[in-house]
């Protein structure tokens, strides 16, 4: 099982990943991942569409895939679409195009069966009682609660650092009505995350890895978060950040900071847990009753083919 690794795509809203999985004999794997950035969500949210350019940008990435790929063939490669794509208008068209052109199924997964890949997939040892997993998006946050070390329940909101970007893009030169009109919309959508203890909350994806790189740890105090909240509000970005990363890190900011407040945690703890994570897990579990050349995305997801 460990002589080639496994290809897993995953089409996001602000990249392109490829997931190289090796899998031993005894069970175990490691993941080897390469990103190729794009900006689907930029202009979906700020056109609400998806540009014959960007297409074609796409799919030109989705070719290139093989130069990194270890001589895996595209065509054998599992793919999900998160984020943006569950929103396109014309996904099934786009669908067909990618298939004919670079002959991959595109498999467009909810953001619940999202959250519960990322779920399954989260292991930390050091992490005792109830765990709040929440992964911020471009375009969505998937959340999860983990309760003895079990998923107890999971969905998807309409949150996103690219999405919020757009939404509140106009009040950018008040920051005070910024931060109270963002505030009050996060507020209004995790309303629908249920508070099932006081948690540990655990974040994932690349404002929560910002923050804890700005703030120099990786378990981030709410008074902390709030103070870098304000002073990103204030003066804009830290320097150190990229372009892409710093257009975003307010709002994404925001939301992080909605996040404790809703939940009620002390503290905000990165991790590098994803969607990748559980895709790899399903993929293992998947090999003690599955060849190699019988696995397909939808059987690993058990999600809708588009």
């Amino acid at each position: 099982m460990s002589e080639q690794p496994f290809g897993l795509l995953e089409l996001g809203s602000n990249s392109l990943k490829l997931h190289l999985v090796s899998v031993t004999p005894q069970g175990g794997h490691s993941i080897n991942t390469h990103k190729f950035p794009w900006r689907v969500a930029h202009e979906y949210f700020s056109t609400g569409t998806m540009s014959e350019a960007s297409v074609r940008e796409m799919i030109e990435l989705l070719r290139g895939v093989e130069a990194v790929s270890g001589g895996i063939k595209l065509s054998s490669m599992l793919s999900v679409a998160t984020g943006v794509f569950r929103e396109l208008r014309g996904i099934d068209r786009l669908a067909i195009r990618v298939k004919t052109e670079v002959g991959i199924r595109l498999r467009v997964i909810s953001g619940e069966e999202e959250a519960k890949l990322m779920a399954k997939g989260f292991r930390d040892p050091g992490i005792s009682g109830p765990v709040l997993l929440c992964d911020l998006g471009g375009a969505t946050t998937q959340w999860a609660w983990l309760i003895g070390g079990q998923p107890k329940a999971c969905g998807s909101l309409t949150l996103g650092a690219i999405r919020n970007q757009y939404l509140f893009r106009r009040m950018g030169p008040d920051p005070s009505e910024y931060l109270r009109q963002s505030a009050g919309h996060c507020d209004g959508l995790l309303g629908s995350v249920p508070v099932l203890a006081e948690p540990t909350l655990v974040a994932t994806g690349g404002t929560a890895r910002a923050a804890a790189q700005c703030l120099g740890a990786e378990t981030v105090a709410v008074e902390d978060l709030g103070g870098l909240l304000r002073r990103v509000a204030r003066d804009g970005p830290p320097p150190g950040l990229s372009q892409a990363r710093g257009a975003v890190f307010l709002p994404g900011l925001v939301i992080l900071e909605r996040l404790l407040v809703r939940s009620r945690a002390r503290s905000l703890s990165f991790a590098k847990a994803s969607v990748r994570d559980g895709m790899a897990w399903r993929l293992i579990q998947l090999l003690g009753s599955y060849r190699r050349e019988d696995l397909h995305s939808t059987l690993l997801l058990h999600t809708r083919a588009v």
